[in-house]
């Protein structure tokens, strides 16, 4: 029982992330109002309610006649990590046609339409995940007892096309609207003249270096979300021969992996358990460069 040594950043981070959106909201200044901090919180608090969410339907056991609840934690956390993905696209439009235009305007959009984006923010993920009400679910024994496993294979099939679907078009997106905005930086940085607007120019910098960070940090989230895709495709034994040479496998009656590298010494839960750790402090250090240009 070892899994909550990689799962404690999550732990600590995730309540450092809810106090921060908690400052903000409660914050007086005007510029907190702006559309980048509104949907800031709102991609916020979709990306904790799925951390929680999730945790709590992994880890604890459910039984049938306990089946809505460990369903409606799944709807939830289905609801946060979309609406989190949307929010994220979201902020990196406003953040483009911020630098669309010299003037470099914060509030690109009237209230009234960022409430109707907030709507759309949580209404798709909502209707989408209304198929997971009738995926049924995967059974074990646990001490005598019929438990649940998970929801039905085909429904998590179903579920994963679908997550790989959004998390490709979101990467597409993000990359190219990224770019183009830091095209517009330069451009702009070129044709400032004033300390006023200089002053004004190294703000709009700091806020798309944090823009593209997030950016950054969900596209890991991506890379995530196909690789346990084509882990459910291909099976593990032909992904690893695919597209993890170094890694040798035999598909039998139990599954083996042989790692090279140093961890080996230790054994192969080391290095499992070493690895998933690392891929969680390299995502909360991208994460922690937003939170360190809220401080400054």
């Amino acid at each position: 029982m070892v899994w909550y040594i990689d799962e404690i950043p999550d732990y600590i981070l995730t309540s450092g992330y809810a106090y921060l959106l908690y400052r903000i909201r409660r914050s007086n200044d005007p510029y907190f109002s702006t559309p980048f901090y509104v949907f800031f919180v709102t991609t916020g608090i979709g990306g904790i309610v799925s951390v929680y969410t999730h945790t709590l339907a992994a880890r604890i056991i459910y039984y049938p006649d306990t089946a809505f609840i460990y369903t409606l934690l799944f709807i939830i956390s289905h609801i946060g990590a979309l609406s989190s993905t949307l929010g994220k696209a979201i902020i990196i439009m406003h953040r483009y046609l911020v630098f669309s235009n010299a003037d470099l305007v914060e509030n690109r959009w009237s209230k009234k339409t960022c409430r109707r984006l907030i709507c759309l923010q949580f209404v798709v993920p909502l209707l989408t995940s209304v198929p997971l009400l009738f995926f049924g679910y995967s059974y074990q024994t646990i001490d005598g007892q019929t438990a649940i496993y998970s929801l039905s294979e085909q429904g998590i099939l179903i579920m994963k096309v679908f997550n790989g679907s959004v998390y490709a078009v979101y990467s597409v997106f993000s990359i190219l609207l990224v770019t183009l905005t830091g095209r517009g930086l330069i451009r702009l940085s070129r044709l400032v003249e004033g300390p006023t607007r200089k002053i004004i120019l190294e703000q709009q910098r700091s806020m798309f270096i944090v823009v593209m960070a997030c950016s950054l940090s969900h596209l890991v989230k991506a890379l995530h979300q196909f690789a346990w895709g084509l882990s459910s495709l291909l099976g593990p034994a032909e992904l690893t021969n695919k597209i993890w040479p170094f890694v040798q496998a035999r598909h039998n009656v139990n599954f083996t992996r042989q790692i090279q590298g140093p961890c080996t010494s230790y054994g192969d839960n080391f290095c499992f358990l070493s690895h998933d750790i690392m891929v969680h402090l390299f995502f909360h250090s991208i994460l922690l460069i937003a939170i360190s240009f809220w401080y400054r």
